[in-house]
C-alpha cells in the first residue's frame, strides 16, 4: 500500500518539483479563505458553473465530472462545458453522454486556460478544473476556480516511471503553488493533500444513482437482456481498463486461475474499454468492451456472484460502489480510497493488493458461502444507498459556493511573494 505521511511515509524526492512541504503564501491564503467561506452561512443561489473538461475519453473520472454537471443542472444551476482539443463531434461534452447543459464551448487550441478564463470573466461564477494537468496553465490566474482531485498515480507516489516523471513533477509543482482552490473525492485524498502539500480542501464524495444500479428482483432469475451470459456456474465480474497495470489485473487473473482449479464451473466477465491480449488464463472469460453507459447497470445485474477489484491504489473506486449498489458481493484490495466506504467483513472482504493466495481464498469463500455472500451484498447495498446523489449535490454546492464567495470578497490577488 502506498506510504502516507501519517504513517511516516512521504512521496517527495529530490527534484520532485516542490520547494518544501508547505504551500506558498498565496495558495495557503486561498485555502484559508475558502475554508472560512465554507463555515459561513450563504443563501443558496443559482450559479453559473464552468467545467474545464480534460478530455472526452470514457474514464471513471470523466463519468464523475459528467455526473456532477447533471446534478447541478437538475438543481437549477447553469452549467457550461468547455473543452480544448480535437473533437470530430463538434461538442465539448463527450459523445458517450446524453447530458444536456446550458452551453458548450470549444476552447481555441492557441488559447491557454488562463487566457480563456480571463476572457470569459463575468460569464461564470466559478470554474471546476477537471484534471491537474490543466493547473499548470493557471499558475498566475486569480479567480473563482476549484480543482477536484479524484486520484491518479502521482497522488499515491507511483509516478516516477520515466514515462511519467514529467507529469509527476508537474503534479507536485501545481499542488504546492497553484492559487486554485482544492477539493478531494475522499477523506484519504484530502488527508494526503494536507500531509504531503499542506493544502486544505473540502471533500466532495462520489455516489451511485441507486435508482439505476440496483439488485435484480429476487423472484426472477438474474439475467442481462442484452447479453448471452451462461445461466449456470459461479460468476465473477471484473471492471476496468486493462491498460492500467496498477489496477492489479495480474493478481486478479492469477487468483482466478486458482479459484478455477477448485471450482471448474467458474465463469468470468470483464467490462473494459479495450480487449486485452491475454495468455495463461484457464477459465472461461467473456469481454464486454466499451458498453453504452445506460447498459452498464443491466450488465451489473447479469447474475454475477462476486466483483473482484484488486487495484493497488484508489482515491475512491467506483466499480466497488457500483457493484454494492447492484447487490453484488465484493472482494477488493486494501486501498485507502476504497476504505472511505468499504469495511472488511462488514460490506466486503478485503485482502492485500499483491497477495494471490489470499485473494483466491476470499473469492472461494464467498462463492461457497451463500449466507455470507448475501449478507455482504445486502450491507453493500445499504452502503451505496447512504452515499446519495443528494449528498453529493450538497457537498458540491458548498464547495462551489464557498469558492465563489471567497473570490467575490477578494477579487484581486494579494501582494505577497509567490516563490521562496
Amino acid at each position: 500500500m502506498p506510504l502516507c505521511r501519517s504513517e511516516g511515509g512521504t512521496f517527495h524526492y529530490a527534484g520532485c518539483g516542490c520547494s518544501g512541504y508547505m504551500p506558498l503564501p498565496v495558495p495557503a491564503l486561498v485555502d484559508d479563505g475558502v475554508a472560512s467561506a465554507r463555515d459561513a452561512h450563504h443563501d443558496r443561489r443559482s450559479l453559473r458553473v464552468l467545467y474545464l473538461l480534460p478530455h472526452q475519453n470514457l474514464t471513471g473520472g470523466m463519468k464523475m465530472l459528467v455526473q456532477q454537471m447533471g446534478i447541478l443542472t437538475a438543481r437549477g444551476h447553469q452549467v457550461i462545458a468547455a473543452f480544448r482539443g480535437a473533437t470530430p463531434y463538434g461538442r465539448a461534452l463527450p459523445p458517450w453522454t446524453s447530458l444536456q447543459v446550458a452551453a458548450e464551448v470549444l476552447v481555441s487550441p492557441t488559447e491557454t486556460f488562463e487566457q480563456f478564463l480571463s476572457r470569459l470573466r463575468g460569464s461564470y461564477d466559478v470554474c471546476m478544473v477537471g484534471y491537474f494537468t490543466q493547473l499548470a496553465e493557471l499558475d498566475n490566474f486569480w479567480g473563482p476556480a476549484i480543482y477536484w482531485e479524484q486520484g491518479h498515480e502521482h497522488l499515491f507516489g507511483e509516478g516516477r516511471d520515466p514515462t511519467l516523471i514529467h507529469w509527476d513533477n508537474l503534479f507536485h509543482y501545481s499542488m504546492l503553488r497553484s492559487p486554485v482552490a482544492l477539493a478531494a473525492v475522499s477523506d484519504y485524498t484530502a488527508k494526503t493533500l494536507a500531509l504531503q502539500f499542506g493544502r486544505r480542501c473540502a471533500v466532495i464524495p462520489n455516489a451511485v444513482d441507486c435508482t439505476e444500479y440496483y439488485p435484480p428482483p429476487e423472484a426472477a432469475p438474474a439475467a442481462s437482456p442484452s447479453r448471452d451470459i451462461k445461466a449456470r456456474g459461479h460468476r465473477v465480474l471484473l471492471v476496468g481498463n486493462p491498460a492500467q497495470a496498477f489496477k492489479g489485473w495480474d493478481i486478479a487473473l492469477q487468483a482466478l486461475n486458482l479459484v478455477h482449479s477448485e471450482l471448474p464451473e467458474l465463469y468470468v466477465t470483464w467490462i473494459c474499454q479495450a480487449q486485452p491480449q491475454l495468455s495463461g488464463v484457464c477459465f472461461p472469460l467473456e469481454f464486454i468492451v466499451n458498453p453504452a453507459q445506460d447498459e452498464l447497470p443491466k450488465i451489473y445485474r447479469g447474475g454475477h456472484d462476486v466483483l473482484l477489484f484488486m487495484s493497488r491504489f484508489e482515491a475512491w473506486g467506483m466499480p466497488v460502489m457500483e457493484a454494492m449498489a447492484s447487490g453484488i458481493a465484493v472482494v477488493c484490495s486494501y486501498s485507502y480510497g476504497v476504505q472511505h466506504f468499504a469495511t472488511d467483513q462488514e460490506n466486503c472482504l478485503m485482502v492485500p493488493s499483491r497477495d494471490v493466495p489470499a485473494t483466491a481464498v476470499a473469492v472461494l469463500r464467498l462463492l461457497r458461502d451463500n449466507d455470507m455472500r448475501e449478507a455482504l451484498a445486502s450491507r453493500g447495498r445499504q452502503t451505496a444507498l447512504s452515499y446519495s446523489l443528494q449528498g453529493v449535490g450538497d457537498s458540491l454546492e458548498r464547495a462551489l459556493m464557498s469558492t465563489a464567495a471567497f473570490f467575490e470578497k477578494c477579487p484581486h490577488p494579494p501582494q505577497l511573494p509567490r516563490y521562496r
